[in-house]
């Protein structure tokens, strides 16, 4: 009766086993009654027969591990093909596969999670490729066994690829035939070799070739036991190819997917801001600069420097004219691990930001903090608001000449333009402030600086000009008002003295001609009074209709 009983549970064990075994991608609850027919097959059996049911079990907990991720079922499996190997009956013509101690390291990596855990794992992959033999037995097929043995160089090639060291892992990759890590590892070397279009053509078929292994119903045991391409990094990869290249919309769509498979990866998020922020895309920009930062304080990424994005996000403010804001983004760089930019150009920058905000006493820290920063700050920009700050402080006509002269071919010409203008002002209220002391000569002088530092300041030309009809220099006033007129073609008082200066002058026919024309267009003035003073003018000079 016993050993009935042993023969019915060792049949149940190899039929739950064996229907695991067909299945492509086995279901959970199958694993389960597999494992579970197995353990109690291996209690019954005879010592010589126990490797199969611990095969067996092992087997069916590894499956089930990989579909539900359980590290219990993955060490399970793990210590049952160690027991295995440990109960392989001494008899057998064969040896224990390589492909059985494969499944042990590759139980016990759990899919890559625990290999820290396990620091002679690269000595135990390499003795499963030292001896890979690969004999028919009764626990697997040649086939599988093969395939379990390229597995276990799979891993040790991803252990080689987490190190950077993708020479060696190319060389372990590359005899596996159809391994889509190798075409990855090849674009990665095509990479750095700058062979750019190549990496970009191995990248985009290692993509396609896991998302046809993905979407297969019967994907090999490679893909289910072996690990799972880092499709994140070649994403990541891809779109630094195209950010390189400037290619920004394709850079950004990638750098999408790169972060969909890998959220915590913060700095793709900020090399996607930076490909936003070449597009213009400012505000999209400044979002992804702070999630950048977010997310690499948020995981304790130290692997660049964070102080990157919050310098480029205080730039963006500052261009928006939020400064405050911006302030607050270079104190946090500033603060941040900085090795691109230099802290002097974060400094100075700061630093502007204040002034442009309002803070004009700190322009002198600005103009200190610009000169020692690099070439790449916009010292043009700290000059110009340091010079507008120093134009608002002058108070006296000495102090803006003053500035006028240490900025001259410092600046871009409006800027000067603005300043000559305001002298010019001044100069031209001085000569007003001398006619009201009934001191024309000194008015005259006034009048002829601020056409000096503006040629187009109608109040020192117009005053200058009846200046010099009261002094019957109709010649002078003349120039004056002719300078008016081409400048401005609707001023129509000046077409009117004008005229009345050529007429003074009794002018030839031809020039009366002129002065008539200038008068007639005088009368399009709205002022009714002057319209008026205009029409006897018309008159006195019997000009024809």
């Amino acid at each position: 009766m016993g050993q009935n009983q042993s023969a019915v549970r060792a049949s149940k064990a190899r039929l739950d086993f064996e229907k695991v075994d067909a299945e492509p991608i086995p279901t959970i609850a199958d694993t389960a009654i597999c494992v579970q027919s197995n353990a109690a097959a291996a209690q019954a059996a005879r010592p010589e027969e126990r490797y199969v049911f611990y095969y067996r079990e092992g087997y069916c907990e590894l499956f089930s591990a990989v579909l539900t991720g359980s590290s219990e079922s993955f060490q399970a499996a793990a210590k049952d093909f160690t027991e295995t190997i440990a109960n392989w009956p001494r008899k057998l013509a064969v040896s224990p596969p390589a492909g059985l101690e494969a499944l042990v390291s590759i139980a016990r990596i759990e899919q890559g999670r625990a290999i820290e855990s396990y620091p002679d794992m690269v000595k135990d992959l390499r003795a499963v490729l030292a001896d890979p033999g690969c004999q028919l037995t009764p626990v697997m097929s040649k086939s599988f066994c093969a395939a379990l043995v390229d597995t276990a160089k799979t891993w040790l090639g991803w252990l080689a690829y987490r190190k950077n060291e993708f020479g060696q892992a190319a060389e372990l990759f590359q005899p596996i035939t159809g391994s889509v890590w190798g075409v990855w590892i090849s674009g990665r070397l095509a990479q750095d070799q700058k062979r750019v279009d190549e990496a970009a053509s191995l990248y985009q078929k290692a993509l396609d070739t896991w998302s046809a292994i993905e979407k297969s119903p019967d994907p090999g045991v490679l893909a289910l036991l072996g690990p799972k391409l880092d499709t994140a990094a070649i994403y990541y990869q891809l779109g630094l190819l195209e950010y390189s290249r400037q290619r920004y919309d394709a850079a950004i769509n990638l750098l999408d997917a790169a972060v969909k498979a890998s959220p915590k990866n913060s700095y793709t998020i900020f090399l996607r801001a930076r490909s936003k922020e070449a597009l213009h895309l400012n505000q999209a920009a400044m979002n992804d600069y702070a999630l950048a930062a977010q997310t690499a304080r948020a995981s304790d990424d130290s692997s660049w420097s964070v102080g990157q994005a919050h310098f480029h996000r205080g730039v963006l403010l500052y261009e928006a004219k939020d400064y405050a804001r911006a302030d607050g983004e270079f104190a946090n760089a500033l603060n941040t691990r900085l090795t691109e930019i230099p802290p002097a150009d974060v400094t100075a920058w700061r630093t502007m930001a204040a002034v442009a905000g309002g803070a004009c006493k700190s322009s002198d820290a600005l103009e200190t903090a610009a000169n020692v920063a690099s070439s790449q700050f916009p010292q043009a920009q700290a000059d110009s608001l340091v010079f507008d700050c120093r134009v608002s402080q002058a108070t006296t006509l000495e102090q803006q000449i003053a500035l006028e002269k240490l900025y001259s071919g410092k600046l871009d010409a409006a800027k000067l333009r603005a300043l000559r203008d305001r002298i010019a002002t001044t100069y031209a209220d001085q000569g007003v402030a001398a006619e009201d002391r009934k001191d024309p000569y000194s008015a005259v002088i006034s009048y002829r600086k601020a056409i000096e530092w503006n040629p187009n300041n109608a109040k020192a030309r117009f005053n200058l000009g009846a200046i010099y009809i009261e002094d019957k220099r109709f010649d002078l006033a003349e120039a004056e008002y002719r300078a008016l007129v081409d400048a401005d073609a609707s001023d129509y008082e000046a077409h009117y003295w004008l005229a009345q200066s050529i007429l003074a002058q009794r002018p030839p026919p031809e020039r009366l001609t002129e002065a008539c024309g200038l008068l007639q267009r005088s009368l399009a003035i709205d002022d009714p009074a002057r319209k008026a003073q205009f029409l006897k003018a018309v008159a006195a000079a019997k000009c024809e209709k």
